[in-house]
């Protein structure tokens, strides 16, 4: 088997955990959004940390370090505490799929910031994968709360 195939369902298989033990501690705990959050990311930040220089390559650019930086202050940063607080509103499993809204984020900063190039097959996945998250997400007649659609 490919190891990006194996790699891809090991990312999977970690996304629907950190949601449901996400769900799981804001019910035990009942901290807020921004705890929960600042954990994420503090170990997110770790593991990328120990990642890179175990990998001995040489450090970015100050020029690339800005933008990545910038970059993830917004995605995964900020949003991560959006995130957070949606599945203590609308539970992990609306969250997870309003989340996959996120290609259309990633790719309009990438084009931004990150000098990616503009392809129409890239526009058109993109906005394919934010369709169908949305339809997904869409039930008629339920009362769940609309700030936490938002927040997702």
């Amino acid at each position: 088997m490919d190891a990006a195939i194996v790699f891809a369902a090991l990312a999977g298989l970690c996304w629907a955990v950190n949601i449901v033990i996400v769900r799981w501690a804001l019910d035990r705990t009942h901290a807020p959004a921004l705890v929960g959050a600042t954990v994420g990311i503090a170990v997110a930040t770790a593991v990328a940390a120990v990642v890179a220089l175990a990998s001995g390559q040489s450090p970015p650019s100050s020029d690339d370090a800005w933008r990545f930086a910038l970059v993830g202050a917004i995605a995964p940063g900020s949003s991560q505490g959006l995130f957070v607080a949606s599945i203590r509103s609308i539970g992990p499993a609306r969250s997870s799929v309003l989340v996959g809204t996120a290609p259309m984020f990633s790719v309009m900063l990438a084009i931004a910031l990150l000098d990616e190039s503009w392809q129409a097959l890239i526009v058109a996945g993109t906005l394919l994968t934010v369709a169908g998250s949305a339809l997904i997400s869409w039930e008629r007649g339920q009362g769940f709360r609309r700030i936490g659609v938002a927040l997702a």
